[in-house]
């Protein structure tokens, strides 16, 4: 019975390193879009609150994030 073959036997180290590229890739776009704020929803109102830790708006009267917990 034959030895199973590794990635990098398989092609070479091209396939993982495009792997390890994609995921970098998308994690630059998920962290940027979260930074713009598109992320979550903002409240309409305009005493509304951001968490500075995961940027979720929440009514002023609140002290803490529900969202991460962090005291506003």
């Amino acid at each position: 019975m034959a030895p199973l073959a590794t990635p990098l036997q398989m092609g070479g180290a091209l396939p993982v390193v495009g792997v390890l590229l994609a995921l970098l890739l998308a994690a630059i776009v998920v962290y940027t879009v979260r930074d713009t704020g598109e992320y979550h929803d903002p409240a309409s109102a305009s005493d509304a609150v951001v968490c500075p830790r995961c940027h979720h708006s929440t009514a002023a009267s609140d002290s803490v994030c529900p969202e991460c917990g962090r005291e506003l």
